[in-house]
């Protein structure tokens, strides 16, 4: 983005609207008739000001600092420092509401990788060629990441613009959307916003209604959903989404190719007991591969001692069966993100322990059934006040060569942020 589009968003949300309270013409005699006067235009003013629109700007700053290691430099580590500076921005005038997002992402340290440097060895040599084809490099940006305007219709809330959309009741996995793709390993990372219009209508049995349609530049490019969302002992959903994408299906000639998940899904969470349940159970209509199904089921339960366990296990039907069944176009797929695994069979673990109500040691895994490979990452969290937050990380990754996660090679993350 250019720097006056910048600039022109931010004067867009920051500047304030302020109410004008005309002056009285009537002078007055005395002391006490002032001050009553003043009294009476301060709240005036700020009754005004309650109507016609408040403004908030809060967002933070994020520093990660990143310790990896190269497979083919087994004896050498790498240094990263991410940031990521996000700025929230919002105004309310009546009742409608205005908000936008931007985000600065800047890098110093080591920002260029290959690609193949996290391929099994079996497919090496024969792309060792095409090596340079490979190389990438983390380059400073500015993200419009949210800009959006929400707005009552009665009992329909109107929301149009860039904005998130989500579906499921999942953690690590959501099978029952198609739109989005989590970061396994982090799965509370933020998910990209659509440009899209959505409409959301209240229902009984504190339910709602939802439909969102996202912008494509033909009929045929569209996406989106709608679900109906109602509570009898759980929470239940039930959708129906659409994606269309463009994924490369030659990694070698960068040729791609478009094709559409259609999704009819069923999604649920509530209480048994102290045991939090969620799941969530997906139909594949594709254009390719063949039709699937994708399901979750996942549990939780919190200790007296504050003490968290949670177990969820994942089936993707378009997975593959082994890892004898993994292409060298698979590998390149999901290094590029296009595919969120390999496998056929997941599971994710986690436990978490609060102490002294600022710290939280955490201890998760996540493993691929399906070639019996897994990564266990530690996690110790420290928040300093409601303002500031550490994270310290350690990805060990256990597998052999060639298997989802034992490809990869260990690493380590500090990372600091600060909200304002």
């Amino acid at each position: 983005m250019r720097p006056i589009g910048v600039l022109l968003f931010l004067c867009i949300f920051i500047y304030p609207v302020f109410g004008q309270v005309g002056q009285d013409e009537e002078t007055l005699g005395d002391e006490e008739d002032i001050l009553l006067e003043a009294e009476a235009l301060f709240e005036e003013e700020e009754q005004a000001g309650s109507e016609l629109g408040t403004n908030l700007v809060s967002g933070y700053l994020e520093s990660a600092f990143l310790a990896f290691q190269e497979k083919e430099d087994v004896d050498y580590r790498r240094f990263q420092n991410a940031n990521k500076l996000k700025l929230t921005l919002d105004k309310k005038i009546s009742e409608v509401q205005v908000h936008g997002e931007i985000n600065f992402l800047f890098y110093s340290g080591f920002n260029d990788f290959n690609v193949l440097h996290y391929l099994p060895e079996k497919f090496l040599v024969e792309w060792e060629p095409h090596r340079d084809d490979f190389d990438i490099s983390y380059v400073n940006e500015v993200q419009v990441a949210q800009a959006y305007t929400v707005f009552p219709t009665g009992p329909l809330r109107v929301s149009i613009g860039r904005q998130p959309l989500a579906l499921g009741t999942g953690y690590a996995w959501n099978p029952v959307d198609p739109i989005n793709k989590k970061n396994m390993l982090d799965p509370t990372d933020e998910i990209p916003a659509h440009d899209a219009l959505k409409l959301s209508l209240p229902l009984p049995l504190n339910g709602e209604a939802r439909l969102a349609a996202i912008v494509g530049e033909d009929i045929n490019e569209f996406g989106g959903f709608v679900s109906a969302r109602v509570n009898a002992l759980f929470d239940w959903e039930l959708s129906a989404a659409t994606m269309k994408y463009d994924l490369i299906e030659d990694f070698l000639t960068i040729n791609t190719r478009s094709y559409r998940d259609t999704t009819l899904g069923l999604a649920f969470s509530g209480q048994l007991g102290e045991v939090g349940l969620h799941g969530e159970v997906a139909y594949f209509f594709t254009e390719n591969p063949d039709n699937h199904f994708r399901w979750l089921l996942s549990g939780d339960y919190t200790f007296s001692f504050q003490n968290r366990i949670m177990v969820e296990l994942y089936y993707n039907g378009s997975g593959l069966a082994s890892k004898e069944d993994y292409t060298a176009q698979d590998w390149f797929s999901y290094l590029f993100g296009e595919r969120l695994g390999l496998g056929r069979n997941y599971g994710f673990f986690s436990t978490s322990q609060t102490v002294f109500y600022i710290a939280d040691i955490m201890l998760s895994t996540l493993a691929s059934l399906t070639d019996f490979s897994l990564v266990i990452f530690p996690e110790l969290k420290v928040n300093f006040s409601e303002l500031a937050e550490l994270r310290l990380i350690y990805y060990i990754p256990v597998g052999k060569d060639g298997t989802e996660f034992g490809t990869f090679a260990s690493s380590a993350e500090l990372r600091v942020t600060g909200y304002f």
